[in-house]
């Protein structure tokens, strides 16, 4: 039995969302929000009864000779202008081949399960706000390969039209990639965790319990991941090498926001930054885990 993967996704997705309003997801429910044939379903539904023993390939990028810019958390309307330009500005100096934004671009603020200030900016405005920065962002890299990973912000808009318009939501599952002009802007959209070369980039929000204990975040991710990796969502800048038995050592790294104030969390830890990563031919790499306070890098 072969499975799209992207269709795969897609039924973790409604699988996750079923739970959380404490309903069983089941082959009916399955083909009406995917419009597929029954007999697709019916192997959906084995393959989630069988999940633990699946193993999805994931999407790995060359990395002969490439130098990234990786950031995380903007967080967009919440985005700090000193330390987005900041970063903006140190690009044009390193001149990365390959841009990660590592989830949260954008907050869906207003689509949030939380308590919202109907005075705050709405949802097409931040759409707007984001599909104006990613737009500036090719602009100044112009030939950079230019990879979005979501993370639990963007899966907002996602988890809303589950719950609120389940029978179109095989219509509208592309809606945030269509609305950012992805496609027009040659930005390729990511909603599982991939590899560059040797290291692995998730948002951070994959992991059980989500943020779950932000004090020590690498030590807590290594303990699924086991591998070189790089993470945003905690809004921390963290970085720990670790040890196996065969004496190979393991770089991982966890990377400060780019956001200001926010309508959350107000008493918090939280850093500024950015990461750049240098790769080599084989695969390995040489990580610059960077630290901004008031547009000043570390």
């Amino acid at each position: 039995m072969q499975i799209d993967k992207n269709l795969w996704f897609r039924t973790i997705t409604l699988e996750r969302e079923f739970s959380r309003r404490g309903e069983s997801i089941s082959r009916g429910k399955l083909q009406d929000a995917l419009q597929i044939p029954q007999a697709q379903a019916q192997d959906l539904i084995f393959a989630l009864e069988n999940k633990d023993v699946i193993r999805a390939t994931p999407d790995t990028f060359e990395a002969d000779g490439e130098r990234a810019l990786i950031l995380a958390d903007v967080h967009i309307p919440f985005q700090d202008k000193l330390c987005v330009d900041a970063i903006m500005e140190y690009g044009l100096e390193y001149k990365p081949t390959t841009i990660i934004i590592d989830g949260d671009l954008i907050d869906f603020y207003q689509i949030s399960r939380f308590v919202k200030n109907p005075q705050k900016k709405s949802t097409s405005t931040e759409i707007e706000e984001t599909k104006k920065f990613l737009t500036e962002m090719r602009h100044n890299f112009p030939d950079a390969k230019i990879l979005y990973k979501s993370g639990n912000h963007e899966d907002r808009l996602e988890h809303y039209i589950c719950q609120s318009a389940t029978q179109i939501y095989d219509l509208v599952s592309d809606l945030l990639p269509v609305k950012l002009n992805l496609a027009g802007l040659n930005i390729q959209y990511l909603t599982e965790p991939f590899a560059v070369g040797k290291l692995w980039v998730l948002h951070g929000h994959e992991k059980p319990g989500g943020s779950y204990n932000p004090e020590y975040v690498c030590n807590v991710m290594w303990k699924y991941i086991h591998d070189h990796f790089i993470v945003g969502h905690f809004h921390r800048k963290q970085q720990k090498t670790f040890k196996n038995i065969s004496g190979h050592t393991f770089w991982t790294g966890s990377l400060g926001y780019c956001a200001g104030a926010m309508d959350y969390a107000i008493l918090n830890q939280w850093t500024q930054g950015f990461c750049t990563v240098d790769f080599s031919r084989d695969g390995n790499f040489r990580a610059y885990n960077h630290e901004i306070s008031d547009g000043e890098i570390f």
